[in-house]
């Protein structure tokens, strides 16, 4: 079999350089209509996501109709993003990581890929829209206000939708890697400021007229405005977005594998305890706790009160002893310390506030 390609990125400090077959390549960002240069769009995985409608077939659900493709609905239809499966490879410090669509030596599936029986999806979907509510239910449709609950809130609200969940870590894994090796950088606000320095929260859809794979409405510096990542509104900035997997007690994350045993925010025999502690203290992240066995739930480890000493650009919060949720991303005037790993563990799962949202996701 013909090798396939590998897509590198190596980091010193915030920057990143370009290896492997990602040598030489481009990733420009546009705003509203405009045409950019972007190579991640012409391989894979990147140049497969797409935004689509899905339907259930024999209990397993599948993209029914694209972004461009005559019947596709975003009004009236659920949205996701459709990502095929890929292997990566990332140094547990952070310092290399490579993504291809072949499994290499020393590469693996990212978690969401993983069916409970050891057998591999040949795709996924993740987030395209902040959720609201529509016909009574949470949707992921354009043009929608966001809806404000607790995750508490949240996990009622989806407990009869079958797949369909709020954001979890496994959809960040993702996310995270395909970001981190697209662009370069630990510290993708820089590409994109997304919503941060804005006077409200946006409906979602605000990026819909957005023609590069990625960018913004209006400009993509000035935090005023949403951004989208491949066709994921809002990957950070706007509004915190909970996430269903991960309670932290007395600053050990718990990660729970099956959203059916949820237990209205607290930890029970069901949650598997993480090997290491979170920081004890908020500031810029320096270093990020990985448990072999979930890397797909890195939170930090380490912090200091300088934003370029680790160059991650990522804010962490958290509050004393206590059991708490996890959200991610920040909100609108959130500023520098938004961004795709920025975290929070400082709000009781009960919890419900104006900048607090979610995002629906198939498991």
């Amino acid at each position: 079999m013909k090798e396939l390609k590998i897509y590198g990125v190596e980091f010193h400090g915030k920057s990143g350089t370009r290896t492997d077959d990602a040598r030489g390549m481009v990733a420009e960002v546009g705003v509203d209509d405009q045409t950019v240069r972007n190579d991640f769009d012409t391989v894979l995985p990147w140049g497969a996501m797409r935004r689509c409608n899905t339907a259930i077939v024999n209990g397993e659900r599948f993209p029914s109709s694209f972004e461009g493709d005559d019947g596709f609905d975003n009004v009236n239809a659920d949205v996701f993003v459709y990502v095929p499966l890929f292997f990566y490879q990332r140094a547990a410090d952070d310092s290399f990581c490579k993504v291809s669509m072949q499994q290499h030596d020393g590469f693996d599936a990212p978690r969401k890929f993983k069916r409970a029986d050891g057998t591999l999806r040949d795709f996924v979907f993740l987030p395209a829209y902040t959720a609201g509510v529509a016909d009574g239910k949470p949707a992921s449709r354009s043009g929608l206000d966001p809806f404000i609950t607790s995750l508490n809130g949240w996990m009622a609200l989806t407990a009869g939708m079958g797949d369909l969940l709020i954001e979890s870590t496994m959809d960040d894994e993702i996310k995270n890697i395909l970001l981190d090796v697209e662009f370069a950088t630990r510290d993708p606000q820089s590409i994109m400021a997304g919503a941060v320095n804005a006077d409200d929260v946006f409906p979602s859809g605000a990026c819909d007229n957005v023609r590069a794979s990625s960018g913004s409405l209006k400009d993509n510096q000035s935090g005023k405005y949403p951004c989208k990542y491949r066709g994921i509104e809002n990957p950070w900035g706007n509004q915190f977005r909970w996430r269903w997997d991960v309670l932290v007690k007395d600053r050990v994350p718990y990660v729970l594998t099956d959203q059916a045993k949820y237990a209205k925010g607290e930890v029970t025999a069901d949650y598997t305890p993480l090997s290491y502690k979170i920081s004890d203290c908020d500031g810029w992240a320096d270093e990020f706790g990985v448990d072999p066995a979930f890397p797909n739930v890195q939170l930090p480890t380490e912090v200091s009160s300088t934003y370029d000493k680790s160059g991650y650009g990522v804010y962490f919060c958290q509050w004393s002893e206590g059991t708490y949720a996890l959200r991610v991303g920040g909100y609108v005037p959130y500023g520098r310390h938004a961004g795709a790993r920025s975290c929070g563990v400082c709000s009781a799962p009960g919890d419900a506030y104006w900048n607090f949202g979610a995002a629906l996701s198939p498991a």
